[in-house]
């Protein structure tokens, strides 16, 4: 946890460390994640179903939905963004199942809370959109980055993050 940590406070744009931390240090919100789950209709329904964003999400389909739905508006921001639902780095250091489960839902739900929120992804709002997820979750996964105010994040620093081995990746 400590390498991922001053590597990510080195390097903002290392999602893979950035992750890590969150694998590293989120254990208690994660329990306390699924506790509230397990007792919510819906949170049961989804850790029995386990649904995976990445593999039912498919942005072509959603891009057909009404202007006002939220289908649509997500396919809208993905697709501003050249974002995909399988770009989210894999949870390898949760031990328990149920809550590497609970680590990668809350990675998959991430831009949905922007389309949400209404949040792009300036410096300001990705902080804007990290205080919002710590207080509804308690985990807290996004470095703060020190750029240019207002400037767009890279697809490299956005949750997304660089693909390790890309070109122009680490």
């Amino acid at each position: 946890a400590g390498e991922a940590a001053f590597g990510a406070l080195r390097d903002p744009e290392r999602a893979d460390l950035v992750a890590t931390l969150g694998d590293t240090t989120g254990g208690l919100s994660l329990s306390t994640m699924h506790e509230k789950m397990k007792r919510d209709e819906i949170g049961r329904e989804i850790l029995a179903e386990r649904p995976v964003i990445a593999e039912s999400t498919r942005i072509e389909e959603l891009r057909a939905y009404p202007p006002g739905t939220f289908g649509k508006a997500y396919a809208d921001w993905m697709e501003a963004r050249a974002y995909r639902p399988e770009e989210r780095p894999e949870v390898k250091y949760v031990d328990d199942p149920e809550l590497a489960y609970v680590m990668q839902r809350y990675r998959e739900v991430h831009d949905f809370v922007h389309v949400l929120t209404g949040l792009g992804s300036t410096e300001e709002e990705e902080i804007a959109l990290t205080w919002f997820e710590l207080l509804q979750t308690g985990l807290c996964v996004s470095p703060q980055r020190h750029r240019r105010p207002g400037a767009p994040l890279s697809s490299a620093a956005h949750p997304h993050g660089r693909r390790v081995g890309a070109v122009g990746g680490a």
